[in-house]
Formats: C-alpha cells, structure tokens, sequence
C-alpha cells in the first residue's frame, strides 16, 4: 500500500509502500503502541506520536488549521473503511520553530492546542506536559473515564 509520510525536521511529504499502516508507522519511527489518529478529511487519516505535541524540543506542521509535530503517517480509506494507496497529498505548512507556530496562531491560520474537560481548560500549546494525574482524577469525577 502507498502511504504518506511527513517529516517536519526536512519539511517534505514522501511516498512510503508497506503492508499496513503500523508497517508504514514503524518505517518513520513510531511505535505502534504509541500512536495516536485522526480523520485529516473524510477518508483521509493521519497517525502521529500521541504526545508529540506536550515535547518541548519538536518540529511541527499543520494541515488545515490542525497544529502537529514530529513525523507523521497519511493512509486513506475508501467508503467501506479499507486502506487504499494515498492519492494526493493536503495541503502541509511547515514551521521551523516555535514562533512560526506562534505567528499562524495568532493570524488564524492554525488553531492553538488545548486539552479540555467538560470546558474546562486543563493544558494548552506549548506549556509543559500536563500533570496527567491530575487530569485523569478530573475524568473519573465528571464521569469520562
């Protein structure tokens, strides 16, 4: 299968082949156990390290408004949910450091990350790793987890 990887540390979009996506995962360094998705556009998915974004030293992209660092895995699916070889890219924005980042947020060209609970704001880009005691302790009192 065709994937996508994108590697924000020389900034390009390169067509990866592998069997699966967690064969195509592991080709740019994330562990399979350590990944986080989402839907990019319908039908189109990326799998990124789930705690990229808490990583003080790290390279970051945007795809629409949607901030993301370190590398990443594109893998498209047809109507019924199969994987399927990635046609074209999206449209990917580079920055080269934090203040870039800084710059697209404060124009509206990406939205700042945020971790929230039932509203309530608990961490947002680029503070320190959040305590995650604390915020799985707010889970089980709202009744989230």
């Amino acid at each position: 299968m065709r994937f996508l990887a994108i590697n924000p540390t020389d900034a390009t979009v390169k067509p990866i082949y592998a069997t699966d996506i967690f064969a195509a995962a592991a080709h740019v360094g994330l562990h399979r156990d350590r990944l986080d998705n989402g839907l990019i556009c319908r039908g189109l998915a990326i799998w990124v390290y789930e705690f990229a974004l808490y990583m003080r030293q790290q390279r970051y992209f945007s795809i629409g408004q949607q901030l993301f660092g370190g590398m990443a895995v594109l893998e498209q699916v047809d109507s019924a949910g199969e994987t399927v070889d990635v046609d074209e890219p999206p449209a990917v924005l580079f920055f080269r450091d934090n203040a870039e980042v800084e710059h697209a947020i404060k124009y509206g060209d990406v939205r700042r990350p945020e971790f929230r609970i039932n509203d309530k704001l608990l961490w947002q880009w680029p503070e320190p790793t959040p305590p995650f005691e604390m915020i799985v302790e707010k889970m089980r009192e709202h009744g989230t987890l």
